[in-house]
């Protein structure tokens, strides 16, 4: 029954096609050449981040029930017409944005006691929040940089994304046992 649960959640929140190239956040360092869609004229930037924050279930050899969170680039959906060194860090925060959210997806539902008669909706509700969250943040980071136009700001910004990169560091790891 759990794992039905848990897996009719999984096709609600994992937006990756079965095409989609990704790259796993921490693998490597993205670079211009793993941004492989057209670029799309009609926006006002010169480079566009795709990436997904992926929930799947499993459980483990003690029966214990195991969410796993990624976050992972899309190249087949990022695009760039530029080839800016300043603009790819940019960019590249945008993807480390997406971990400090998959980290904090994974730090509440580690901490959060589940009803396990309201396990998927609870999960959910985890996951849609802070995939809001995560919207509004990304809008944000372009607005106060500018896309990156504005040093100052960029600057304040990456600092900001890499000390909450460190600050949730224990939830690095995508798998996470559900306490219920």
């Amino acid at each position: 029954m759990k794992t039905l649960l848990i897996l009719a959640s999984v096709a609600l929140l994992s937006f990756v096609n079965p095409k989609d190239d990704l790259i796993s956040w921490g693998s490597r360092s993205i670079e211009w050449s793993d941004f492989k869609a057209r670029p799309n004229t009609s926006f006002k930037t010169v480079a566009l981040t795709a990436s997904t924050i992926t929930l799947n279930s499993k459980y483990d050899a003690n029966n214990n029930l195991i969410i796993v969170i990624e976050n992972f680039f899309i190249t087949n959906k990022s695009w760039t017409s530029t080839s800016d060194s300043i603009v790819l860090e940019h960019e590249r925060r945008h993807f480390d944005l997406s971990e400090v959210y998959a980290r904090k997806i994974r730090k509440a539902l580690k901490e959060k006691k589940f009803n396990v008669k309201k396990l998927n909706e609870e999960v959910n509700a985890v996951f849609v929040k802070y995939n809001k969250d995560l919207g509004n943040q990304q809008k944000l980071y372009d607005s106060e940089t500018n896309h990156s136009i504005n040093k100052t700001m960029q600057k304040q910004w990456s600092a900001r994304i890499e000390a909450e990169l460190i600050e949730l560091s224990e939830f690095g790891d995508a798998a996470c046992v559900l306490n219920y």
